[in-house]
């Protein structure tokens, strides 16, 4: 019947491959596992490094602003009042050794107290001279010296931005071929699985349809392994394309008989034809014929002068149909 299992085909060779290429695949499945989470991971750390390369510039452009806004003018104003005041103490200075040299010239004071207002104006002098010195000092080297270190400041967080921007397109693009490259692995074996799977079902053959079971050495006599060999047997090989087992329909029959040449131009397709086997006895099947060989036979080295010709007769159903096998004796 259909679904019948006829032959099953020595599978050993094919099983060992489908139980590497399963390991192989699970390995491959594990490798791409890896490397979608390296991809994860990688998208994660861009974002990070990223981040903080935004900020730095962000905190390098606040700090150059800081600077020129606040830090800048807060130094050259206290510069400025510095100067300020010692100029003022500077005058005060003045206008009181003034009044000691006065004093000092009519007796009032002592010769200590007005070289302590001498000194005094000395020193007030050297502070105003220093506020000046300093703030000059400032303006004209450390002002530029701090304006081009935040400049230079900004300057690499901008260039260590577009490093890591670039960084980021090159490492995720790595992880991105990784991943592709392992996805690509995994489909071909289980490309590679799946062939084994089939050739491995294949191995098993079952029945198409409902039929009689015939051995192909029965069905191709003339072959000379079939003839040496005999039929298909356990533990026999077999190669392409060889005919294992036919599945002849029995419901359509066909009568495959020799006419001899003398006979053979009288015969005509569509004629009716009375059919007898052997193994039925008397009964008389009927039939029509279908074909007649264009070529006539030979009768082989026991005759060879014998010429007849090959008539294939479609015998008709009846209620012998069932009893009728393949390769019947028939005339």
């Amino acid at each position: 019947e259909a679904g019948d299992v006829l032959v099953r085909l020595n599978s050993d060779e094919i099983k060992r491959e489908i139980e590497e290429e399963e390991l192989q695949l699970s390995e491959a499945r594990l490798n791409l596992e890896a490397a979608e989470t390296a991809y994860d991971i990688q998208v994660s750390d861009n974002a990070a490094s990223l981040q903080n390369a935004q900020l730095a510039v962000e905190l390098a452009e606040l700090a150059l602003q800081q600077w020129e806004n606040g830090d800048k003018v807060k130094q050259l104003k206290q510069f400025d009042t510095a100067v300020e005041k010692a100029s003022r103490d500077l005058e005060r200075l003045k206008e009181k050794k003034a009044k000691s040299d006065e004093l000092y010239e009519k007796n009032f004071i002592s010769y200590d107290e007005w070289k302590r207002d001498e000194i005094a104006l000395l020193e007030a002098e050297a502070a105003y001279e220093t506020a000046k010195l300093d703030r000059e000092v400032y303006e004209n080297y450390q002002m530029k010296r701090d304006h081009e270190q935040r400049l230079s400041d900004l300057q690499q967080a901008r260039q260590e931005l577009i490093r890591v921007e670039k960084s980021n397109q090159i490492n995720l693009k790595n992880r991105d071929s990784a991943r592709q490259n392992r996805a690509v692995q995994v489909g071909r074996r289980e490309e590679r699985l799946a062939e084994w799977t089939a050739q491995f079902e294949a191995c098993t053959i079952t029945a198409p349809t409902d039929g009689l079971v015939v051995y192909g050495s029965t069905v191709q006599s003339d072959d000379w392994r079939s003839q040496n060999e005999g039929p298909i047997a356990v533990g026999r090989q077999i190669r392409n394309n060889d005919l294992i087992i036919a599945l002849p329909d029995t419901s359509e029959m066909i009568a495959s008989v020799k006419v001899h040449e003398s006979l053979a131009g009288r015969v005509r397709p569509g004629q009716r034809a009375n059919i007898k086997v052997e193994a039925m006895g008397d009964l008389t099947i009927p039939g029509q014929v279908e074909t007649i060989g264009l070529l006539a036979e030979t009768g082989g080295w026991r005759d060879p002068n014998r010429r007849e010709y090959t008539v294939r007769v479609r015998v008709e159903p009846g209620p012998y149909s069932e009893d009728l096998k393949p390769s019947m004796r028939c005339q």
